[in-house]
């Protein structure tokens, strides 16, 4: 009977999302999980959600004592503009993006026009997900709650959700702003956002080969994308299969005898007025084991932000190549009260403040719009000279670095006479337009599983 009741609430629950633009607020961001969501997806605000959705949660997890439950959210998926919007292609999509943000994503059953699943991420610190979908011909609907043991810390109120693992920041219109500490070191600009991922034919198996197809995140297949694999070393031998991919975005590959994991998967941009290389995505989030007897289906998106590789973003997070979005490293030189003037000759002083911020000058790599980021960064004694901005959407910016509202010096450090970087070279009125430095023009010389960007490095002079 209860079930019945959700479904027929929820008929109800349509009219009023469509109906009503102080009923739910448009998401393009779960609240609770940080994973992207589709175009026309609505979060529903918590003093109009009927009480049975939260009772249907409570049944299959309140009445375990040692648990209990902590945030909820419940989104509405309309399909935005589409005429004819498919469900169980917007389902799919928000699977695979819980999956590709490190969600260990699995479905438990269903009941009528209700599917439950549990979605459980480790790091960085442990969050339990337990929630269900809701299929009617008006839309789609998806109900969460965290779960928590009792003995653990209190949760955070519901109506305090927060949009990442970055506990500075904020998001206000088109701007995102983050606020820096004088002893924080780095931002990572999208923290754990991932892109939302296209959809892929389906394919089998082939013993003895692996296949699959490459796109962009808008579903366009992409052409010439280079593909290797290679096996474990002898010796000083290794053997190594190569390809790229067609007009369709299609590869197959021979998997050679003990291949462990790809040599390498990347694509070639223009940007600016050169070339960059940007490495590929595996779609499941894993790059390992195709064994040779069973065959192998791994397809690969083109991303212009996310994290690449989780196990060196957990040991170094200033690593640019951790990520898929292009990196800066500010250089910054603190001066001290009582020091010579001539030593704190474009010093930046304790107790003052810089303002970097990044505007976007057209579309993303992948055609999709960019935010302007905002990092305000406090300069104390214990402020390191270095400030690494990581992650950042791949395109062209124009970068505008102050001080206490003052204009900032700049100059590119490294790399000199390149395309890249910042132009001009050098400026003392605080702007100068960014595009990222690329590890290399050349596909075959990205490794599969790591980002393909180096620092922009840039000196900064108090003026």
């Amino acid at each position: 009977m209860k079930l019945r009741i959700i479904i027929l609430l929820t008929l109800s629950l349509f009219s009023a999302v469509f109906a009503q633009d102080d009923f739910a607020d448009e998401a393009e961001i779960s609240a609770l999980t940080q994973i992207s969501l589709p175009a026309g997806t609505f979060n529903v605000r918590d003093q109009n959600i009927p009480a049975e959705y939260k009772q249907l949660l409570k049944k299959y997890v309140g009445e375990d004592p040692a648990l209990r439950l902590g945030r909820s959210e419940l989104l509405v998926l309309t399909g935005g503009d589409s005429p004819k919007p498919d469900f169980e292609k917007l389902r799919s999509k928000v699977e695979g993006n819980f999956r590709n943000s490190g969600w260990n994503y699995e479905v438990h059953g269903q009941e009528k026009n209700i599917t439950f699943f549990t979605a459980i991420k480790k790091s960085p610190t442990r969050i339990n997900i337990f929630g269900y979908w809701v299929f009617e011909k008006k839309g789609l609907m998806l109900v969460m709650t965290e779960v928590i043991d009792a003995q653990s810390v209190p949760a955070t109120d519901n109506n305090s959700p927060t949009l990442n693992q970055t506990p500075n920041r904020s998001v206000s219109g088109s701007s995102q702003v983050f606020n820096l500490s004088s002893a924080d070191e780095n931002v990572n600009v999208m923290g754990e956002l991932m892109p939302p991922l296209p959809s892929f034919p389906p394919l089998t198996k082939n013993p003895g080969k692996i296949r699959g197809y490459v796109k962009d995140t808008s579903g366009k297949a992409l052409g010439g994308a280079a593909i290797a694999l290679g096996s474990i070393r002898i010796g000083s031998s290794r053997m190594v299969t190569q390809t790229v991919t067609d007009s369709k975005g299609y590869y197959e590959l021979d998997l050679p005898l003990n291949s462990n994991k790809f040599q390498y998967a990347a694509y070639a941009v223009d940007y600016g007025a050169g070339k960059a290389a940007m490495a590929l995505h595996p779609a499941d989030g894993s790059i390992e084991d195709n064994p040779p007897g069973e065959g192998g289906i791994e397809n690969f998106v083109l991303l212009p932000y996310g994290i690449a590789d989780r196990s060196t973003f957990a040991k170094n997070s200033n690593y640019g190549a951790s990520y898929y979005g292009g990196s800066i490293a500010l250089f910054i030189n603190v001066g001290y009260v009582g020091a010579n003037d001539s030593l704190n000759k474009g010093r930046f002083y304790p107790g003052s403040q810089i303002e970097i911020t990044l505007a976007p000058l057209g579309a993303l790599i992948d055609g999709s719009a960019s935010k302007t980021f905002i990092i305000r960064k406090k300069i104390g004694e214990d402020t390191r000279n270095e400030l690494f901005i990581n992650n950042v959407p791949v395109g062209k910016y124009k970068l505008s670095v102050k001080s206490n509202g003052k204009p900032v010096g700049m100059k590119q450090r490294l790399p000199e006479n390149s395309i890249f970087g910042i132009k001009p070279t050098e400026t003392n009125n605080g702007e100068a337009d960014i595009l990222f430095y690329p590890g290399s023009g050349k596909p075959t010389e990205i490794g599969a599983g790591s980002g393909g960007w180096q620092n922009v490095e840039i000196y900064l002079e108090a003026l």
